[in-house]
C-alpha cells in the first residue's frame, strides 16, 4: 500500500517475488518526494503486525489507518492499527484501533470528514470454504481510533472487492472491482454523506472504458480522477489510463 503525507512516500506491506513464490511483507519505509519530484533516500519505518496484502491504509492528517487485509492461509485478516509520521520523516510505532467487527480484505477505503470507512471487500476464516462477498459499509471516528467503535454507515447497491474509493468533496466514487458473482465492473457508484455520517450509494450514468479489477486508487486533480491499470478477466495487467472530468 502506498501513501502520500506531508510531502513523503509512505510503503506498508504488499508482497515481493522470491523465484516463482510469493511472499508477503509486514515492512515499511518512507522517502522524500525532493523539489523536482524525484525521491530521496528509503528509509525503514516499523514492522506492521503482521506480514499482509490486499490490505488499505488511508491518511488523517499526518496519522495513517492501516486496516484488514489477506494474510498466510489465503484468510482475511482482523488488521486495524494506526501510526503517526513524525516532522523528521519517521514513522512511529503502530498502534491497535478499535476491533474491527469482522475480518476483512480486498475491501475499499476512505477518509470524510473526522471518519474512516470501509466499503464492501470479502471476509474468510480458516473455517470457511469460501470468501463471503460483503456490501456493508462500516465507518470509525477518527478523533479517538482507539476507543471509538465501528458503527454500520451503509451498504453498497451490491457487493463489491477489489476496486478503488476516491472521497472528492462531500461525495465519494468507487469504480471497477469484482461483484458478488466474481464478475468484473466498469461501474462507478456515488456515496452521498448525512450529518450522521452515513452513507448513501447511487450509480453514476458513467463507465469506464472497459470491465476491470484491481483499479486500487483513483487519485483526484481539480476537476479530473484517473483510473490506472488494474487487471482484466484473463487476470492480465490493463495498461489504459481513463480520466473522468467532474461537471
Amino acid at each position: 500500500m502506498t501513501v502520500i503525507v506531508d510531502g513523503r512516500v509512505v510503503l506498508l506491506g504488499g508482497i515481493t517475488m522470491l523465484g516463482a513464490a510469493m511472499k508477503t511483507l509486514d515492512t515499511t519505509a518512507v522517502a522524500e518526494i525532493g523539489a523536482d519530484g524525484r525521491l530521496g533516500t528509503w528509509r525503514a519505518g516499523p514492522a506492521l503486525p503482521t506480514p499482509v496484502m490486499h490490505h488499505t491504509c488511508s491518511v488523517f492528517g499526518r496519522t495513517l489507518h492501516c486496516v484488514g487485509g489477506r494474510i498466510a492461509g489465503n484468510v482475511t485478516s482482523t488488521l486495524a492499527v494506526y501510526a503517526t509520521l513524525g516532522k523528521d520523516g519517521t514513522l512511529g510505532p503502530f498502534a491497535p484501533m478499535s476491533a474491527l467487527p469482522a475480518s476483512l480484505g480486498f475491501h475499499q477505503a476512505f477518509v470524510h470528514g473526522e471518519r474512516l470507512y470501509v466499503a464492501g471487500g470479502l471476509e474468510r476464516d480458516t473455517a470457511s470454504a469460501d470468501f463471503t462477498r460483503k456490501k456493508e459499509v462500516f465507518s470509525l471516528g477518527l478523533d479517538a481510533p482507539a476507543t471509538n467503535p465501528w458503527v454500520h454507515a451503509g451498504d453498497l447497491p451490491a457487493a463489491r472487492n477489489v476496486g478503488a474509493a476516491e472521497a472528492v468533496g462531500d461525495r465519494v466514487y468507487l469504480s471497477g472491482g469484482i461483484d458478488a458473482s466474481d464478475q468484473l465492473l466498469d461501474s462507478i457508484v456515488a456515496g452521498d454523506f448525512a450529518a450522521d455520517g452515513s452513507v448513501t450509494f447511487t450509480k453514476e450514468p458513467a463507465k469506464l472504458s472497459s470491465p476491470r479489477m484491481h483499479v486500487h486508487q483513483t487519485p483526484s486533480w481539480g476537476r479530473f480522477m484517473y483510473f490506472v491499470g488494474g487487471r482484466d478477466a484473463l487476470d492480465h495487467a490493463v495498461g489504459v489510463i481513463d480520466r473522468g472530468t467532474f461537471e
